[in-house]
């Protein structure tokens, strides 16, 4: 009985791997080192159980209904939580810096998780939710998706954008640029030296998740404390690797 535990298990973390693409039951048989008529029996109950569903016939098996709706009535994205919760500490506590964990809910941006340079952290229910554009956080998740997805976001809330560009094509070259760039940082606006070092940058970056963005990671720094190359360069490059280290911690499947 443990075994066949064990079996389920791996099965479904392959397929929840797989991205949406069917994972076929030679490749769950072989994973699994036993023959394809033992592993079509667990695969089976697993389907009536609704925890995969089959494609078609030899299009393989993706997730069913039955994980959804168990995570669904757990904390809100508590495997992100969970996931990132060590890794923005420690971002945190080395730059004594605010770090906030974003992912999209209901097509809007949704603060999971904020981290203060205090060592304070607070999770957060998915109920203040707000217009993906106006955020660098929001920013780098519509980076993600395709030219069409972000014209109907930007015809739906009517350009409004933190990166104060006045038309949809600007705003989709930004997005290309974020994308390839890998990190999005809004710099204060003022022209006055004086009022520009009193004010903050708020950059973010991407946390992927099978080469999708499953949420962003941003960070917000008093400019008096990122007005050098030297501090910039800290702050960046400790931002991108952790965002890094975690997309590898979510790929890798280890729970």
């Amino acid at each position: 009985m443990i075994q066949v535990i064990k079996r389920f298990h791996r099965i479904i973390l392959a397929v929840a791997r797989s991205g949406g693409r069917g994972c076929p039951m030679g490749h769950l048989a072989a994973m699994l080192e036993i023959s394809v008529p033992a592993c079509s029996n667990i695969v089976r109950t697993m389907v009536e159980l609704g925890y995969l569903r089959q494609l078609g016939p030899k299009l393989g098996y993706v997730l069913g209904d039955t994980p959804y709706f168990i995570a669904r009535n757990g904390a809100f994205r508590q495997d992100l939580i969970a996931v990132t919760r060590p890794y923005i500490t420690r971002l945190s506590e080395e730059t004594n810096e605010l770090v906030v964990l974003v992912v999209e809910h209901e097509r809007k941006r949704c603060e999971l998780m904020r981290m203060e340079s205090s060592n304070h952290i607070r999770i957060n229910p998915p109920e203040s939710l707000e217009n993906l554009m106006m955020s660098p956080t929001g920013c780098v998740i519509l980076s993600d998706k395709s030219r069409e997805e972000r014209k109907e976001y930007w015809d739906e809330y009517e350009g409004e954008n933190c990166l104060s560009l006045t038309d949809f094509a600007g705003f989709d070259n930004e997005c290309d640029k974020i994308r390839f760039e890998g990190i999005c940082i809004l710099w204060p606006q003022e022209k006055d030296s004086l009022k520009r070092i009193q004010g903050v940058v708020s950059m973010a970056a991407p946390i992927r998740q099978g080469n999708v963005v499953t949420g962003s990671l941003g960070m917000i720094i008093p400019m008096m404390r990122f007005s050098t190359e030297v501090e910039q360069n800290v702050v960046i490059g400790a931002l991108v690797d952790t965002c890094s280290e975690i997309t590898s911690k979510l790929d890798s499947g280890e729970i």
